[in-house]
């Protein structure tokens, strides 16, 4: 939530975007984080995960002290 946040990518479509997890990932010893972290990456436009370069970046560009109701939620 917080590094979709940062990266302004709408939270709206998340209920959507999980759901479809059960069908991506692969239930065999060792496969699951991978099959997981996999589907993420490969998620399109406003469904994707940023990266870890892209939240680094709006990290430090975002004021997050103006950022919403919930600034305080978001710095602790």
């Amino acid at each position: 939530m917080f590094r979709r946040a940062v990266c302004a990518i709408p939270s709206n479509s998340q209920q959507k975007t999980f759901a479809t997890f059960s069908r991506a990932l692969r239930r065999e010893p060792g496969h699951v984080l991978p099959s997981f972290k996999a589907h993420l990456l490969d998620l399109p436009s406003y469904r994707r995960f940023p990266s870890d370069e892209e939240f680094r970046r709006d990290l430090q560009v975002r004021n997050l002290y103006k950022f919403n109701k919930s600034c305080s939620y978001w710095l602790r």
